[in-house]
């Protein structure tokens, strides 16, 4: 089911920007043009915006999609509040890890406390 941002998710004003693959790319990175399909519903929307030119998102390296994406996303990030999340996170994973690495003593623990209260 389609969602609209602005009323479906109560979002407001919603600005989409290119981010993944662009004009640019195919010069700098050497893709191959994948001609828009005619019989594609959407082709009358692209043609007049884009041309006859087009390719698989996954015609760019691993590592630049990456990059992008990372960098479209840390653009909308409030840097202070993500810092003090990750040593939050940081902070939860120690003490996950010192549960783990104790779990045998507290269990051998549980199990002679069960054994000296069954004693009594």
């Amino acid at each position: 089911m389609l969602q609209r941002l602005d009323v479906d998710l109560e979002c407001g004003d919603v600005t989409w920007t290119r981010e993944g693959l662009l004009r640019e790319d195919f010069a700098r990175f050497n893709l191959v043009n994948v001609p828009v399909k005619l019989s594609d519903s959407r082709s009358k929307r692209y043609l007049p915006f884009f041309g006859d030119i087009g390719a698989e998102l996954d015609s760019l390296q691993p590592d630049e999609l990456k990059r992008r994406i990372r960098d479209c996303i840390e653009r909308h990030i409030n840097r202070a509040e993500w810092d003090r999340l990750r040593q939050t996170e940081k902070a939860e994973q120690t003490s996950l890890d010192m549960i783990v690495d104790n779990w045998g003593a507290a269990l051998a623990g549980a199990a002679q406390g069960a054994a000296q209260g069954g004693a009594a």
